[in-house]
């Protein structure tokens, strides 16, 4: 008998499967329906077939089956009673230790410092937002805005990694104003469509990609190219500044900046 609940429960799993792979790739709602509609024949039909195997069974096997069925129900419902009976014995225990760790916190007088690193990070958010700098970064894997914002809508403890990292992207923001930078990027042409190409950026103030210039577009962390550039004379500045080969280049005349 546990062969056959085995097998049952296999052809359940596989009709299930099949059902939802078929439903993500319908193309209309029509095809939805359809594919709806055959799942649940099949179930169905499996159902029976299960309902008739059960009937055709002797007495003493439909007993048997029974007391297995029991026998094997009271057993998860032992585990599931275990299960939810510790996580109900970690939860307190967390709820605990989250509250010592607010006495321990509270006795350091860390909560100020705390406060000041949510309020400053929410503020960083708008600013790293707006920057063009911001570009050369959208694409990692964590992404410095969403961090802030995370941060500072914070109401837990912060930890040594969340300071660390808040204290690394307002550093990485600061030295990156006075850098030169090259990195290959995603830049927006101006019909829209999505161009990975070298960026040559100036600190926080000019960025240029195939000798044109580009402007930053906020809501998208990306770079776009101007669709108007400025006369050929700033042009060829641009396209001299991007084939610059030297290591060094100057913000100012009396900051030399290194590339990064």
């Amino acid at each position: 008998m546990n062969k056959q609940v085995i097998k049952f429960c296999s052809r359940v799993v596989l009709f299930a499967s099949v059902a939802l792979t078929s439903l993500v790739q319908a193309q209309s709602l029509n095809d939805v329906l359809k594919q709806a509609q055959a799942a649940r024949e099949a179930e169905n039909a499996l159902f029976q077939q299960r309902v008739a195997e059960f009937n055709a069974m002797s007495d003493a096997d439909k007993t048997r089956a029974r007391q297995q069925a029991a026998t094997s129900r009271a057993a998860i419902q032992a585990q599931v009673d275990a299960k939810n009976k510790a996580y109900g014995d970690n939860d307190l225990q967390l709820s605990q230790l989250n509250t010592q760790l607010r006495d321990k916190v509270a006795s350091l007088d860390m909560t100020q410092i705390f406060g000041l690193a949510r309020q400053v990070a929410g503020d960083a958010a708008g600013t790293l937002q707006q920057s063009m700098i911001n570009a050369q970064y959208a694409d990692e894997e964590s992404n410095r805005i969403d961090f802030m914002k995370d941060l500072s809508a914070s109401d837990r403890i912060l930890t040594t990694a969340q300071l660390e990292r808040f204290w690394f992207e307002l550093q990485r923001e600061m030295t990156a104003s006075g850098q030169v930078a090259r990195y290959n990027g995603t830049v927006v042409e101006p019909n829209g469509n999505p161009l990975t190409t070298d960026v040559f950026r100036v600190g926080p103030f000019i960025a240029v990609a195939d000798g044109k210039f580009l402007s930053y577009i906020p809501e998208l962390s990306r770079l776009s190219i101007l669709p108007r550039q400025p006369d050929a004379e700033l042009l060829s500045a641009a396209a001299a500044l991007q084939s610059a080969s030297r290591a060094t280049s100057t913000l100012s005349s009396t900051q030399p900046v290194a590339y990064c």
